[in-house]
């Protein structure tokens, strides 16, 4: 397996889509920036999200000009242009992806975005009172 890490900015903004056996697949390109100067390019990823981590409630904050860190199996897809030359670009299958930065300087998420989320972070445990416990100590200390 060969793992391409890099970090990158969203050129649009992510889609995800359902294969015909209903497995989540969602899909965007990343730039990323190659060389520094006059000899700066930038080359740019597409990249796919596979399975449970497409439905994770990430793909709202996928959003053109976002911020990534993207690791992931890479491979080299050749093909010909309309005007017959060979030609390659690289696919990841993202593996692991990080929100590195907003969309520009002072933006924040979309609140719908966050509202489509936020049973993500409430847990059981953490909607319910805590317990108290008796740990067969009296409580009421002299100071």
């Amino acid at each position: 397996m060969n793992i391409f890490t890099f970090t990158g900015r969203l050129g649009k903004d992510a889609d995800i889509r359902y294969t015909a056996s209903g497995i989540p697949v969602a899909c965007f390109t990343a730039a990323n920036d190659i060389g520094f100067g006059d000899k700066k390019r930038t080359q740019w990823v597409k990249c796919t999200i596979w399975g449970k981590l497409a439905e994770s409630g990430v793909i709202p904050y996928l959003t053109k000009g976002r911020e990534v860190a993207i690791s992931g199996e890479v491979t080299l897809d050749e093909y010909t242009a309309r005007d017959g030359t060979n030609k390659a670009s690289l696919s990841v299958r993202v593996v692991d992806l990080t929100l590195i930065g907003a969309k520009g300087a002072n933006s924040t998420p979309k609140e719908e975005a966050f509202e489509n989320t936020k049973d993500l972070w409430e847990t059981p445990a953490a909607a319910a009172k805590p317990s108290t416990v008796s740990n067969g100590f009296d409580d009421e200390l002299p100071f």
